[in-house]
Parts: C-alpha cells; structure tokens; sequence
C-alpha cells in the first residue's frame, strides 16, 4: 500500500566521536523508523531506514566516485533493491561491510575503535581547515 523511507546515516550505527550530535540525531531517525514501522504494518506500510555511508556529492564535497563512495544514482539505485527486504540497512553493501568491519572492531577493542575513528575524523577536519586556509589565501 506504501512504503515510507527515513534517511539516516552510518553515524548513528558506528561510533561517531566529533560528530556527536549528528550520530545521536540519526539514531532518533532508526528508532522513529522501527517504531513506525511497527505501528503501520498492519496496514501494508512499509517503513525502511536507509543508514548510508559517504556518497559523492558536492554535500559531501567528494568529487568523484569510488568503491565506498558511490555516485547518487548508483547508491539509489542499490538502495531501491532493499525495500520490503531489510527495514534498516545501509543500502549499498561497501558500506554494511564497512559498518560491519567497525563494530567488529569495537567489540573486540572499544578503546582502540574510538581511537581510531577519532584520528580519521581530527584528520579530515585538519584537511578541511587547510582546504580552506588556501581558498581563502588565493
């Protein structure tokens, strides 16, 4: 009868240091979504939380494609398949497999996870800043 998609993010599943309350704001998107979806059920509504990763876009500001960052076209295209399947899932397998990767690892070392994914994040902001240290000089 219908199908409602919310849009979450990979930063409501994984640890998400630096982004606190962007993750915290998109678990409130999979629990709304799960919640729903059971109270329309009975009705032929189909609620589905899409949890994407990083998708090319000039949002995102990555510029081509890649494996784990696919086009718009090619994420929506992979996300579509999903509907009636899954009713929370990432929609684009590189990125299940990267969310899958990371809470491995943080079950198996929580400090080391958060560490980790801490770097990665105080990296890209260092990049950002540089980024826009030269746009502003120029």
């Amino acid at each position: 009868r219908g199908v409602v998609i919310n849009i979450g993010s990979t930063a409501g599943d994984i640890p998400s240091p630096m982004l606190t309350v962007y993750g915290a704001s998109k678990v409130f998107v999979s629990k709304f979504s799960r919640d729903l979806a059971s109270e329309y059920k009975q009705y032929g509504i189909v609620v589905q939380c899409l949890t994407p990763g990083y998708v090319a876009t000039k949002m995102s500001k990555i510029k081509k494609p890649t494996w784990m960052a696919p086009s718009p076209a090619k994420y929506v295209n992979s996300a579509l398949r999903t509907v009636g399947i899954e009713d929370h899932t990432t929609g684009y397998y590189p990125h299940s497999l990267l969310v899958g990767c990371i809470k491995l690892m943080e079950s198996l070392s929580p400090n080391f996870a958060y560490w980790m994914i801490t770097r990665t994040m105080e990296n890209i902001k260092s990049r950002a800043i540089r980024k826009s240290n030269q746009i502003a000089a120029s």
